[in-house]
């Protein structure tokens, strides 16, 4: 585990917004990233004590993302007016580095609405994995880090690209050894599922192995989402009958995908 690695938290930053939506500092979502990479440092140093031995403040991790976008420009020496996903990662020795690139737009769904996934005609195409994670326990799996051997590994078995063409997949749906759904390569997941003649939105639980998301918590605080258990026969069926499926993060918020179902993804043999 001492292979060197970063903490990373991937930030929208939104030129113009301020705390009344949201968005401490034009920041979305900035006390759950900081609170995030804090307990993922705090963790990392508990298992061994030479990584992370000191690490920065909150508020010290907040003067330097501000820093960073002050003098973020343009050609026109303006500061950039666009959307920024901004990266923010931690080496070892607590050494904070941010960089960032531009964004043409502000994301997808600011709410998870229901009518909207399923209406919308830009679905972006997902697949399951061919295989199991190997480890739901994985520290690497559990807090965000430059790491993602477990996520390229998925990604190229099932051929997704991040320009796909019509009919190939963007991103890949993993699942554990108990043949429960987790999350995708960059994504939290979720399924409109009926539950006691209720239909509600469903997310994996984090005992199944995924990285707590910060749109993720957000969701589950505003009671949008619960968390439970998602099976891929669940996954199946929600795709076979129409029931919406939505993936988030904190950069693209909510977006509605469709499950590719290959021969191989049956709902009696393993997949």
């Amino acid at each position: 585990m001492t292979d060197a690695f970063c903490l990373l938290e991937t930030i929208l930053y939104e030129p113009g917004q301020d705390e009344a939506d949201g968005n401490p500092e034009g920041f979305y979502l900035l006390d759950l990233h900081i609170a995030r990479l804090l307990k993922a440092a705090q963790d990392f140093h508990a298992a061994n004590e030479d990584i992370f031995p000191n690490v920065p403040t909150a508020h010290e991790l907040i003067e330097a993302l501000n820093n960073h976008v002050a003098t973020t420009t343009t050609t026109t020496t303006e500061p950039s007016p666009l959307p920024l996903r901004v990266r923010l990662l931690l080496d070892l020795d607590g050494k904070v580095n941010i960089e960032h690139t531009e964004l043409s737009g502000s994301g997808g769904y600011e709410l998870l609405d229901a009518a909207a996934a399923a209406d919308d005609a830009k679905l972006i195409n997902v697949i399951l994995d061919s295989q199991p994670i190997p480890c739901p326990d994985d520290p690497f799996l559990l807090h965000k880090t430059t790491r993602r051997e477990v996520y390229e590994a998925a990604r190229q078995r099932t051929g997704c690209d991040w320009h796909p063409e019509k009919d190939e997949p963007f991103d890949v749906v993993l699942w554990n050894t108990e043949r429960q759904v987790t999350e995708t390569s960059i994504a939290n997941i979720a399924v409109r599922m009926k539950t006691n003649e209720c239909w509600l939105w469903k997310t994996p639980r984090l005992d199944c192995g995924l990285l707590p998301g910060t749109f993720r918590e957000w969701l589950i605080q505003d009671k949008q989402v619960e968390e439970g258990i998602i099976t891929v026969d669940d996954l199946i069926h929600a795709q076979k009958h129409g029931d919406p499926i939505i993936c988030f993060n904190s950069v693209r918020k909510a977006y509605p995908v469709r499950l590719l179902i290959r021969s191989n993804h049956s709902t009696e043999e393993g997949v």
